[in-house]
């Protein structure tokens, strides 16, 4: 009977090893659909990403309070944080994308768009 549940148990451990080398940004990239902004106008990404980044900011900041506890609070700190900044990050990352796609201007109010507005004769 153990030998039939060693192949298993080492698969599972072999998959563990590999979820756990997965970097965060493979993660995230698991947390967010894929085109899940396709159907945002680039006001909608702006807004998007600056909400995005706030959220990223307070969560960083609890994770950081929650660190400053010891190893025990930096361990609580990504149980309760830790899923929601993934997807955070995620979101960041697929608003940027499709910016880019969309030839957005990567940050609103701070220089000039790509977009051209002069008509070419």
């Amino acid at each position: 009977m153990i030998a039939r549940k060693t192949p298993l148990l080492f698969a599972l451990a072999v998959l563990l090893a590999g979820v756990q080398a997965a970097s965060a940004q493979d993660a995230s990239r698991l947390v967010v659909a894929p085109d899940k902004y396709v159907l945002y106008g680039c006001p909608q990404l702006a807004v998007a990403r600056e909400a995005s980044m706030k959220r990223l900011r307070e969560l960083e900041s609890l994770m950081a309070k929650a660190s400053a506890g010891g190893t025990g609070g930096q361990l609580m700190g990504n149980l309760a944080y830790g899923s929601e900044l993934l997807s955070v990050k995620g979101d960041l990352r697929e608003i940027e994308r499709t910016s880019r796609e969309k030839n957005c201007n990567p940050r609103p109010g701070r220089g000039p768009s790509r977009q051209s507005d002069v008509i070419i004769r």
